[in-house]
């Protein structure tokens, strides 16, 4: 639900306000906490119209209405802290004689509060004429919503949901099995929590090859909450009916093809001249078949819809008395359901039987006491995990842990996205093909009319230069001139994403994106310098920066900043000062330089850290207990130009999960006892090492991901004994230009997922013990020579080793 999402996010973007923004805000205080209060308000009443807009174009307007009315309300409050913070930057005597003017400010946001208000009041009062109502006083929804939810949740046995059949075979074998016992009781259910798999576990059964060899005629029909039997006779007696037409026209075409005067004296030559007829004849009889189906079908399909219940009672009970039938009802959610359609089915040839699914147990046992009752197992975390990503987001691209790093989005939905979005005035998206402009709203006259919230912008578009001043977000990936980005920062002064990316020129960023004091995350790529101006955006939570730049020594004034991300072509001034930097969580590619023993002490709640161009010397005691002793990190990456000086210290920092370590490691035979214990991602590039890796890092206990790249190894064996590495589940071994053979011990690497073998141009072969890695759902090679990867292809010399592999990836 879109728009009340909306509304509460503005409403608790209120609450922020009134805390972080006291200074500005202590004159209007209360009308805002009024304000608040409303808004919140209109949350139980924005969910029973939510549910009814997709009917009703005026519960659409009465909502699109709110919607802007809380869009225009956080545009005064923010316009008023933008003026009020603007003019607060003067000079004392441009201050007092702006005074009044303040004071005119406080007083006009205070009116246009109580103008918001006063609409938001009348939207309330109007809520009834529309039929829209508390959704606390309704229980689950309205009938619209109930009626909505009842559509969503109509079931159709043809569709089988391949993608979601996950841990379901074993209770679908059981099923079938108890489906087909002449024996057995008459009713058969499937009774669980909703979103158990009941249909989907129904479906898989009902569509299974023996179960429609096994019945004479089968049915299916949704019940959901609001049974209408009449509605469920008449879709079983025309399904049932469709079986019946399709017996009666397979006995007619066998008497068609053998008619009485065949059998007997001369049947061979009669039977010949028949089927050659036949054959002539064939399209036409085809098509004829087809007419009178569809003309037949028609008939009974009127026919069974003019009946009354009691006559579709009556009917199917006839048909269903002399076969051997399959009715499936599912979602029966009540006693009195069952009361109602009962009459219409008899006992039937033996072995008929009913298949229910429900949420109620006590209906099955009110339809059935001896009823088989089936109730599924709850999936396990990882089957859950399996059937979430299948179903909802396939995967794009998979990590080094077998994780997806990206997942895909089906055209359609994200067409629907986009469409919901402009629906809402949520986002614009324009883009340029040719001499072409197209997007969302291609003309002058629609851009003007709309306002949206956020707006993306693709090579070369001219919408950057049309007027909104309520845009949040702009995100351009283009190369826009240095006039209109500044052009962008005076009109847009309400932004709080700013996204430049896919910029090849050089260019400055102006002194206006000081004046974006409501911005949270900015994103620069290609700006050569930035000003000193951006120390105004005291909001800024990201700040990510790419490509050659001079970073100044600003940044420690933007407190509110969470995560700053650095391009490793930037340039650090040595007078840089982060020590003001409380909330920081994440540091990312920065120098090594006076700040780490001035500064880092202070950032305690840093959890990700990467330094980068460290030199021998400056790895000082001091400077490694500062590193070290930050109790919130988690993730630290250290690149050393030339050898890392000590490794024992790492010993000491339980609370470290991921190192990455770039630069010579000299001795230290066992790392295990000098590496962090708790470790479960560990990389290791250009180490040097002569001693086998693998006999000490496989004694690390927790360790799941372990990258060796550009010799951190330069000896020719690796050998994974008996039982190590018990729980690593991604391998990569990268220009390992020593490495000539590999060996997996008995039990060796019993949990790996992914190995990945990227230019190690001699070695040999994958190891043997690797076709007992029943683990092992992922092989990627690349630039790997060519006898290598021929080994492994189907009908290679190692095709053993990996054809139980489900994906092989050879680049």
């Amino acid at each position: 639900m879109a728009d009340p999402g909306a509304l509460l996010s503005i409403a608790e973007r209120f609450g922020y306000m009134l805390y972080h923004e006291s200074v500005y805000l202590n004159q209007v205080q209360e009308q805002i906490q009024q304000l608040q209060n409303e808004l919140n308000q209109m949350q139980c009443f924005l969910k029973d119209a939510d549910a009814k807009r997709e009917e009703d174009e005026s519960a659409r307007k009465w909502i699109a209405d709110i919607r802007d009315t809380a869009y225009e309300a956080e545009d005064v409050v923010d316009t008023f802290i933008l003026k009020v913070a603007s003019r607060r930057k003067w000079r004392v005597i441009q201050r007092y004689a702006c005074f009044i003017r303040e004071w005119r400010e406080i007083h006009k946001i205070g009116s246009e509060i109580q103008v918001i208000q006063t609409r938001i009041c009348n939207f309330s009062k109007s809520r009834e004429t529309y039929g829209i109502r508390n959704i606390g006083e309704i229980g689950e929804g309205t009938s619209f919503a109930n009626e909505r939810r009842r559509q969503l949740r109509h079931s159709y046995p043809h569709a089988d949901e391949v993608h979601v059949n996950i841990g379901l075979q074993r209770d679908a074998d059981a099923l079938v099995k108890q489906l087909k016992d002449d024996e057995g009781f008459r009713v058969v259910s499937i009774v669980g929590m909703g979103g158990l798999g009941k249909t989907t576990l129904a479906k898989k059964v009902y569509n299974h090859s023996h179960v429609k060899c096994y019945f004479e005629c089968c049915a299916w029909v949704f019940i959901s909450q609001q049974c209408r039997a009449r509605d469920v006779l008449q879709a079983i007696l025309i399904k049932i009916s469709s079986f019946a037409r399709e017996e009666r026209e397979m006995i007619n075409a066998e008497d068609e093809r053998i008619p009485q005067q065949f059998r007997g004296r001369g049947v061979v030559q009669a039977l010949l001249t028949k089927v050659s007829s036949f054959r002539r004849d064939e399209r036409e009889m085809i098509k004829a078949k087809e007419e009178r189906e569809i003309i037949i079908a028609k008939e009974e399909r009127e026919m069974i819809k003019a009946m009354t219940e009691e006559e579709l009672v009556e009917k199917l009970y006839a048909i269903l008395e002399k076969k051997r039938y399959l009715v499936v009802l599912d979602d029966i959610w009540s006693k009195e359901a069952w009361d109602m359609l009962k009459p219409a089915f008899p006992i039937g040839r033996k072995g008929s039987k009913l298949l229910l699914t429900t949420r109620n147990k006590e209906v099955v046992l009110h339809a059935d006491p001896r009823s088989i009752i089936h109730e599924p197992r709850l999936l396990t975390k990882e089957e859950s995990l399996e059937l979430l990503c299948k179903k909802a987001f396939p995967v794009g691209k998979m990590g080094s842990a077998g994780r997806a790093k990206t997942c895909r989005l089906h055209d359609l939905m994200r067409d629907l996205c986009i469409s919901k979005g402009r629906e809402e005035n949520f986002l614009e998206i324009f883009l340029r093909r040719g001499n072409m402009d197209v997007g969302d709203s291609s003309s002058s006259a629609a851009i003007a009319a709309s306002k949206p919230r956020a707006r993306a912008i693709h090579f070369g578009h001219n919408h950057v230069e049309h007027e909104n001043e309520h845009l949040r977000s702009l995100l351009l990936f283009e190369e826009p001139k240095d006039s209109k980005l500044k052009s962008a920062c005076k009109k847009f002064k309400l932004l709080r994403v700013l996204h430049l990316d896919d910029v090849t020129v050089k260019m400055s960023l102006p002194k206006e994106i000081g004046d974006l004091i409501h911005l949270r995350y900015l994103r620069l790529s290609g700006v050569v310098n930035i000003p000193t101006s951006v120390r105004n955006l005291r909001s800024l939570q990201i700040l990510c920066l790419k490509g050659h730049l001079v970073l100044p020594n600003v940044i420690g004034e933007m407190k509110q900043l969470r995560h700053l991300i650095l391009s490793r072509q930037a340039t650090i001034k040595p007078d840089l000062r982060l020590d003001t930097l409380i909330n920081l969580r994440t540091l990312k590619n920065i120098y090594s330089g006076n700040w780490i023993k001035r500064d880092l002490s202070n950032l305690k709640n840093l959890r990700k850290l990467k330094i980068i161009g460290i030199l021998e010397l400056e790895w000082t005691e001091d400077i490694e207990s500062t590193v070290l002793e930050l109790d919130c990190l988690r993730s630290l990456s250290l690149e050393f130009q030339g050898q890392i000086p000590r490794l024992a210290p790492f010993s000491r920092c339980d609370h470290l999960s991921k190192l990455r370590l770039t630069g010579k490691i000299e001795g230290h035979p066992h790392l295990h006892q000098v590496l962090p214990p708790n470790l479960k991602k560990l990389t290791l590039k250009g180490s040097e090492l002569y001693q086998d890796p693998f006999l000490s890092l496989e004694k690390l206990p927790n360790l799941r991901i372990l990258r060796l790249q550009n010799d951190s190894y330069i000896g020719r064996d690796m050998v994974c004994t008996v039982n190590g590495f018990p729980q690593l589940e991604s391998l990569q071994l990268q220009s390992l230009r020593h490495l000539e053979e590999m060996r997996l011990g008995v039990d060796a690497m019993p949990s790996l997922r992914r190995l990945e073998i990227l230019f190690c141009p001699y070695l040999n072969m994958l190891p043997e013990g690797l076709k007992f890695v029943t683990t092992l759902q992922e092989l990627e090679i690349t630039t790997m020579p060519q006898n290598f990867t021929c080994r492994l292809r189907e009908g290679g010399e190692d095709w053993d080793k990996v054809k139980q592999i489900p994906t092989i990836t050879f680049n």
